[in-house]
């Protein structure tokens, strides 16, 4: 979908399902995007529009029951992870792609110290002893930046701030020098001070490691600070795809358009000026509408919309857009006499 350096991930109409009682769930329908090394791709949209599940499926997390990948190829390093045997897939997860979870203190293990926590991905990926491994675990807590290692080290989860134990997550997702940093949501639950230096270390440590990062966030602000290319979900598919200067110059989706009029921003004296909220909410999973799925909140939609279901097309050079209407001025127009 890009023409970049050669990819380090390829994902190919990827689809994952759940089956349960009210029906099939088509949590991701079929997206398709690549990632390569040193670059950062934002994957936003409101929560239940298929961020998480894409993220769980390239390291195969998705519980079995009631979820399965039904189709589509996840290509990395020459094979296709969607039919890896699981015990090549210990291998790969957590050492040659890893994965920050969005709220740490369920994802740390209570009953053990931080530094039992990070030094077992050297013991179980590396073969360290107890010994290296708790030297590792060390070295990689000052990596990113947490005062008194030794003394952290020998803490539990619960005796950490909240940035803190998200340093932990990033320490232990890094420690294998990872080829792939997939981080969910990694500051939702922080403050605004700590949201910027967590992003400021991630930016460093893809630098200093040359990872590739795929960064899921609802937060369009916070991807615009970190993202080389942005990917727009909703509904389980891709509905804006390009570079992220030419997302937030130039959105061509109602949606994305929607998302960046929805961000709070100041106008002349400091006053903030009055939000605009997308009306409507995220279909069901099990029960999406018919043609495109973003057409019952769209305020341009038009029969053709709820016949079909657009498809991904370039709309110009590296920048795809799943719209029918995107060339036209209807959108510009409307939102003029809706604000």
């Amino acid at each position: 979908m890009k023409a970049m350096s050669p990819p380090l991930l390829e994902v190919k109409n990827l689809e994952t399902h759940f089956f349960t009682d009210d029906g099939i769930s088509r949590a991701v329908d079929g997206i398709s995007f690549s990632l390569s090394r040193g670059e950062t791709l934002g994957m936003v949209g409101e929560s239940g529009c298929g961020k998480s599940v894409s993220a769980l499926s390239i390291l195969r997390l998705i519980p079995e029951p009631p979820g399965r990948i039904v189709s589509g190829q996840i290509l990395f390093d020459g094979k296709d992870l969607a039919s890896l045997p699981e015990r090549d897939m210990v291998k790969i997860r957590g050492n040659r792609i890893s994965m920050i979870f969005q709220e740490p203190m369920t994802s740390l293990n209570p009953v053990y110290t931080i530094g039992d926590q990070i030094a077992e991905a050297f013991r179980i990926h590396r073969g360290y002893s107890g010994k290296k491994a708790r030297e590792e675990a060390l070295f990689m807590l000052n990596q990113v930046r947490i005062p008194d290692p030794e003394k952290r080290a020998l803490q539990y989860p619960h005796e950490l701030s909240g940035g803190m134990r998200q340093r932990v997550m990033i320490a232990m997702a890094l420690a294998c020098r990872p080829d792939i940093l997939i981080a969910d949501e990694p500051t939702t639950a922080l403050d605004v001070t700590v949201q910027a230096q967590i992003m400021n270390l991630i930016n460093e440590l893809k630098s200093r490691y040359n990872a590739a990062i795929l960064f899921i966030s609802h937060n369009l602000g916070v991807i615009s600070e970190i993202s080389d290319w942005v990917m727009v979900m909703y509904a389980g598919m891709i509905v804006e795809y390009a570079r992220s200067s030419d997302i937030f110059k130039r959105p061509l989706h109602p949606y994305t358009r929607g998302l960046l009029r929805a961000l709070p921003r100041l106008e002349e004296g400091e006053k903030i000026k009055r939000l605009n909220a997308i009306k409507g909410s995220v279909p069901d999973p099990a029960h999406h509408p018919p043609g495109c799925r973003f057409h019952p909140r769209c305020p341009g939609a038009v029969p053709d919309c709820v016949a079909n279901i657009p498809p991904l097309s370039g709309a110009m050079e590296s920048h795809f857009v799943r719209c029918f209407r995107w060339k036209e001025d209807i959108f510009q127009t409307l939102e003029r006499g809706a604000s």
